[in-house]
């Protein structure tokens, strides 16, 4: 099967997410599976050559939405390897259900990974002293992401 696996974050760079998607590329490889990741950037992991994986990065954009530019270029290259016939199915390990919708929309046969609960994050900040100006903001994205999540899933 060809897989193309979506992340915002892989090694070099650090995080659950990054070792998440590392760990399941590395495996689904070696069961025979073509894959293909689509991330951010495209650099080497250090200490690591034994694996024919591909990655492909498409960039960021800095500011408070960096995540649209990635978005917007991964959606073009899925869009591509999905017009090549190169890609079976897509796993989003990513918490933006809404690309994951637009995608399956389009037609591209598509699975995905929510990590956390924006709702659980958001509470824990406002536990451990989060003030109101960081809270509101919190609550209101817990809000979107838990309705667009509960959509998807």
């Amino acid at each position: 099967m060809r897989v193309c696996l979506v992340s915002y974050e892989f090694p070099p760079s650090g995080g659950g997410e990054a070792s998440y998607v590392y760990g399941l590329a590395k495996e689904m490889e070696s069961l025979g599976h073509d894959v293909t990741v689509v991330t951010t950037h495209a650099a080497p992991v250090p200490g690591d050559e034994g694996h024919s994986f591909k990655v492909l990065g498409v960039g960021t954009r800095r500011g408070p939405i960096r995540e649209a530019g990635f978005l917007a270029g991964a959606e073009q290259v899925i869009a591509s390897m999905v017009g090549h016939g190169e890609v079976d199915l897509v796993h989003i390990t990513f918490d933006y259900p809404s690309f994951v919708m637009r995608l399956r929309d389009k037609g591209v046969p598509c699975v995905a990974t929510v990590h956390h609960l924006h709702w659980a994050e958001a509470l824990a900040r406002m536990r451990h002293g989060a003030g109101i100006s960081q809270t509101i903001p919190l609550l209101v994205k817990a809000s979107i992401m838990t309705n667009l999540e509960g959509r998807l899933l």
